[in-house]
């Protein structure tokens, strides 16, 4: 398999959850406020979420509704607001969200090209969230996700299911606290696919060692 095709092939695996299962509880019509404050879950009982913290009720927020809002980062919710709300305006402050250890290639990434993938997000979801202590002890899907974060992304604090205009585009995302902000470590979604076209040396995949041939010595005379 080629360098580009196991980039896609890793995206892809990762995602398969993602756009399935998942998408399926999304559809489900659900209680939603455009709230980030003192934000309430619940222990999820459905398979898709056994084990994850679901808002309850979730968190939507569409771009009208956050004209004048400055959630800031005291909270995993108001950070993400803070993140989505600047995304739906076009702003490059976006990046003032991003961790301060978050990889500097996906970073780049992100500088480069995220603005122009959510040119029609007017609105988003936040679904659940599991603490990354309690995600490798989860359902399959917070195990495969947390294992495919750490891979990509590195050390995470939270990871939390969202949604942006459809339930077609999900989005999973990596926090990670600082100095009592919160910060995006990184995320997966498909619509961020174009992203990674051309990059030859992906981050997370590990450089195969070249195969020296071995040579027969010449015997001394």
């Amino acid at each position: 398999m080629s360098r580009k095709r196991s980039i896609f092939a890793f995206l892809f695996a990762c995602l398969v959850p993602v756009l399935f299962p998942m998408e399926a509880i999304a559809r489900k019509s659900v209680k939603t406020i455009c709230s980030w404050k003192n934000a309430k879950t619940t222990i999820g009982t459905a398979r898709e979420f056994r084990g994850w913290q679901v808002y309850s009720p979730a968190i939507e927020c569409l771009a009208k509704q956050l004209q004048k809002a400055n959630p800031g980062q005291d909270s995993p919710e108001a950070a993400l607001v803070t993140f989505f709300r600047r995304l739906m305006k076009q702003r490059p402050s976006f990046r003032a969200i991003l961790s301060p250890t978050m990889h500097p290639k996906f970073r780049v990434l992100l500088e480069k090209g995220l603005l122009a993938q959510t040119t029609k997000f007017r609105r988003f979801i936040l679904h659940s969230r599991i603490h990354a202590s309690r995600a490798p002890k989860g359902n399959r899907f917070s195990k495969r996700f947390a294992k495919q974060g750490n891979t990509m992304f590195g050390a995470f604090d939270l990871l939390v299911f969202a949604e942006g205009n459809t339930s077609s585009t999900d989005i999973i995302l990596f926090l990670k606290k600082t100095n009592k902000r919160w910060y995006i470590q990184g995320f997966l979604a498909h619509w961020l696919r174009p992203l990674f076209k051309g990059m030859k040396h992906p981050w997370w995949l590990k450089a195969k060692k070249k195969k020296t041939k071995k040579t027969a010595s010449k015997p001394k005379l």
